[in-house]
């Protein structure tokens, strides 16, 4: 169990929403109570945020690299769901790219061997070496 809670270097944040009364967050509250000190352990510099709002429907959230949030439903599921659910989000080494049909990009300017392309709403720097500076956001 507690090599299940090794989270990837690309995972920057848990983020966990549930209700502190209801009975639609029974599951999740358990879960929490019997694995928030081995995931701590094991992952002392990632936040992992308890949440609680009254009538707030069970989530999790997992924040990776670059800002990119995957989010999962745990109302109605047991606690080894949960569990599950977690370990698969937690485990996934995966890596913030985006689709290329969804990139605009253009060449703006060229010079002393620095190219800047906006890429989407972001406009980047590259530079000979093949380093990129974001310069904006992508929306």
């Amino acid at each position: 169990m507690s090599a299940k809670y090794a989270f990837s270097q690309t995972l920057k944040e848990v983020r966990f929403l549930f209700c502190q009364t209801g009975a639609h967050s029974d599951a999740t509250r358990s879960f929490l109570a019997r694995t928030y000190p081995t995931m701590k352990k094991h992952n002392p510099n990632t936040p992992i945020l308890l949440r609680e709002a009254a009538g707030t429907q069970p989530k999790v959230y997992a924040r990776y690299e670059f800002g990119r949030e995957v989010s999962e439903e745990l109302a109605g599921l047991s606690d080894k769901e949960i569990e599950d659910k977690v370990t698969e989000s937690a485990e996934a080494r995966r890596r913030c790219t985006y689709p290329a049909d969804e990139m605009k990009i253009e060449l703006l300017a060229c010079y002393n061997k620095h190219y800047v392309m906006s890429v989407g709403t972001s406009t980047r720097r590259l530079f000979p070496f093949g380093v990129i500076i974001i310069i904006g956001k992508r929306v």
